[in-house]
């Protein structure tokens, strides 16, 4: 009777210990990937809050080709950095592609981003 009493608490302790490392280590890890995801999407909110404002106090100070000049820049970046579309060596999602293919549209129809493109392009190069 020992020896059925030991072995049941043993697989009962080997159940919860198993379900307790199962159970909260994933959930641990996916709530720190969250936090870190976060953390990375508030910086992009701030670089863009950054720009936007320095956009705005350009404008605002009659500089209007200073401002298109730097937001023409971040859209240069981006592309540069994700794009261009026709990379074999990228994988990129549909909503990175379809980001790339406005800018590709914008720079047809403004020479201030091609402008900017073009530049972005060098610096890689």
């Amino acid at each position: 009777m020992k020896i059925i009493g030991s072995l049941l608490i043993g697989l009962v302790a080997g159940v919860a210990i198993g379900w307790y490392w199962g159970y909260t280590r994933p959930a641990m890890i996916a709530d720190r990937d969250a936090r870190r995801c976060l953390g990375n999407m508030e910086s992009d909110d701030r670089m863009t809050a950054v720009v936007a404002l320095a956009a705005i106090r350009k404008m605002e100070d009659g500089r209007s080709t200073d401002a298109e000049e730097l937001l023409a820049r971040q859209l240069g970046s981006y592309y540069v950095i994700y794009g261009p579309p026709d990379n074999p060596k990228k994988k990129i999602s549909d909503d990175c592609m379809q980001i790339l293919r406005k800018i590709e549209e914008a720079a047809k129809e403004y020479p201030v981003v091609q402008a900017a493109l073009d530049r972005s392009k060098q610096i890689v190069k």
